[in-house]
């Protein structure tokens, strides 16, 4: 069970009240059945509020939102009366708690988990004890932060979520600690390959691999992991490029498809058929608006109004040589 209690967890007690209550005031059975099959049984629900004050249901990622913000509120309220040592042991608690949720193929609940784990080391870094004892805090780095942010790596890449992975994989590369594993650059390489980002997938890869060769051998399991991605990652990258040459050709052959059947010649007649016309609806427009305005002038006292032409010279004059042609 968890410690936290979330969102989700007050409505759904809320609603378990209600329902009791509807059991007891309901004068029979059969009343009580018919209103469970009418849906007409008082319930309450996460709303989503805009600005103009319209609301809706709130969906399953808001709610999940609200819930994870509940949990991370509660981790604070909880580290924040402890000391340096039970920070540190809650820290420890959370993550294998999390892990726990990783095996059970539960990464969405691990990834919330973890990220409670980490508000304990946020406020283990505020400790000035913490900061004057650096080996204390690379240590802590070791054996939970950088854990804790591959993990969530792992989770987020499980999950889908590709920018995910890479800004965990970046935050854990800020530890000093975390710039020769591996692991961190090997996850990253295979978000960036979900994510069209070949050139960074090969470097990021080729830097796991490099650092692996220095401890293990070539044809250990993790360096056959890593040559596999690659090998996997070269099938991508060919046939990314066939795919760009397919369309070309077929872009190719579809122009001079056109220039053989003249569709070009076609589409400048168009063009300028629908030129003339624009600008003679144009010319008509401006027209009937000048008459308007001569009318309004008139009434207004104007008496040269009426004789008065308010369009340019060269239009009287093109209108003119149209009249003798």
């Amino acid at each position: 069970m968890s410690q936290f209690f979330t969102t989700t967890d007050l409505i759904n007690r809320i609603n378990s009240s209600l329902e009791d209550n509807t059991k007891t005031l309901s004068s029979s059975k059969a009343e009580y059945e018919k209103s469970t099959l009418l849906n007409n049984r008082p319930k309450f629900e996460l709303q989503r509020r805009f600005s103009d004050g319209t609301t809706r249901k709130a969906s399953p990622e808001e709610t999940a939102a609200a819930d994870f913000q509940s949990k991370l509120k509660q981790a604070g309220q909880i580290v924040s009366h402890l000391d340096r040592d039970e920070k540190l042991q809650w820290a420890r608690e959370q993550r294998q708690l999390g892990n726990t949720l990783f095996q059970e193929g539960k990464c969405k609940e691990a990834m919330d988990v973890y990220l409670t784990c980490l508000v304990a080391l946020d406020y283990q870094s505020k400790d000035h004890d913490c900061e004057d004892d650096q080996e204390s805090r690379y240590q802590m780095d070791i054996d939970i932060k950088m854990p804790v942010l591959l993990n969530l790596a792992a989770c987020a890449l499980s999950l889908g979520m590709y920018r995910k992975t890479v800004s965990f994989c970046d935050f854990c590369m800020e530890l000093e600690c975390a710039k020769k594993n591996p692991k961190v650059y090997f996850r990253r390489g295979k978000a960036y390959m979900s994510m069209g980002n070949y050139s960074a997938a090969r470097k990021d890869l080729n830097t796991a691999y490099s650092i692996l060769s220095e401890e293990l051998d070539d044809e250990s399991k993790e360096c056959l992991s890593i040559r596999k991605e690659m090998h996997r990652l070269d099938q991508m990258m060919k046939n990314s490029k066939k795919n760009k040459e397919r369309q070309a050709k077929a872009m190719k052959k579809w122009m001079d498809g056109n220039k053989e059947k003249g569709t070009t010649f076609k589409i400048d007649e168009q063009k300028k058929s629908f030129d003339i016309f624009y600008n003679r609806y144009f010319v008509f427009y401006i027209k009937m608006v000048e008459r308007g305005l001569r009318k309004m002038l008139y009434w207004l006292g104007d008496e040269d109004a009426l004789t008065r032409s308010y369009l340019d010279d060269d239009d009287n004059d093109d209108d003119k040589s149209r009249k003798e042609k």
